[in-house]
């Protein structure tokens, strides 16, 4: 029974981040006619809109009476809304490279969380993985871009996001376990949606940032297809997977991100990258270093 957990819980996790790998060519015909803070928000809300209407569409609603609205304006604001606010700001002031490299420590991120917490045990399994998932997201991270990896201001900020997500994810593993995976990532999502819209509207007024969005058909849909997809759906499969492995066993494949991405730049005409086909392969082994020991004592 927990050997069947473990597998779907990696099947979920890596499912999750191909959705919200798959992102990032959306990502960047929108930002052509959107400002990284503004499509943050559009981004969650679209996610959030689309979940609930599922929700009422298929009527299971009950649970939005046992919600506890305070913890979830708390944990998705800060967890979801800020942290993405801080994430799209970051890569604003540094760039994609180190971006996609400050982001591989989410593993480690996740580990200390749980160390300090008591909920996790370090061991050299463990130790090994991370380094082995860490190893690859850095091979893979150089060809998102062709520039020299520099330090522009923004790597405290892609920090503080990582640290947020890994936050975010113990709470609605520990704090929000009551309910569904798919009606917390549904209020998570528009509560931190709301947060980026209201610290969105507020940039606009003080002029720090330009008003520059786009409401065009096209536009539209593929905001649409972003959220439902690669925030929405995403963000369901990664709460059901950090409640069957952990947080911390979840972390490590989100280092498979650039491997997805690469396979959405081969779907629309792209090259096969060995680099980061070598950069998957490494990081799904530290994955399964990582869980031998849960794995071989049920077997």
């Amino acid at each position: 029974m927990l050997v069947n957990m473990i597998l779907k819980g990696n099947a979920l996790a890596i499912l999750s981040i191909a959705l919200w790998g798959m992102a990032f060519p959306i990502t960047e015909i929108l930002l052509m006619h959107w400002h990284p803070l503004l499509l943050a928000s559009a981004r969650l809300l679209s996610a959030s809109v689309c979940l609930i209407i599922i929700l009422l569409s298929v009527k299971k609603t009950h649970q939005f009476k046992t919600i506890p609205w305070t913890t979830v304006w708390y944990i998705g604001g800060l967890g979801v809304g800020v942290g993405t606010v801080l994430l799209v700001w970051g890569q604003q002031l540094s760039d994609p490279v180190t971006a996609s490299i400050l982001v591989t420590t989410l593993p480690i991120i996740a580990i200390l969380l749980g160390w300090s917490a008591g909920d996790e045990k370090l061991d050299w399994f463990i130790f090994t993985g991370v380094f082995l998932a860490i190893t690859g997201g850095i091979i893979a991270a150089p060809s998102f871009s062709e520039t020299t990896i520099s330090f522009g201001g923004g790597e405290i900020l892609i920090l503080m996001a990582t640290i947020l997500y890994a936050w975010y994810s113990r709470c609605c593993q520990r704090q929000l376990n009551q309910l569904s995976g798919y009606i917390t990532a549904a209020v998570t999502l528009g509560t931190g949606g709301l947060v980026a819209l209201i610290g969105s509207v507020l940039c606009l007024l003080f002029g720090l940032i330009p008003y520059k969005l786009d409401f065009s058909t096209t536009s539209v849909t593929l905001i649409i297809a972003l959220g439902l997809g690669s925030a929405g759906i995403s963000t369901y499969l990664w709460i059901i997977s950090t409640r069957m492995i952990g947080v911390t066993l979840a972390a490590f494949y989100v280092n498979l991100a650039p491997f997805f991405v690469m396979l959405a730049n081969i779907a629309l005409g792209g090259k096969l990258s060995f680099i980061q086909l070598l950069a998957a392969v490494v990081v799904v082994t530290g994955s399964i270093i990582a869980q031998l020991p849960r794995i071989l004592k049920k077997l």
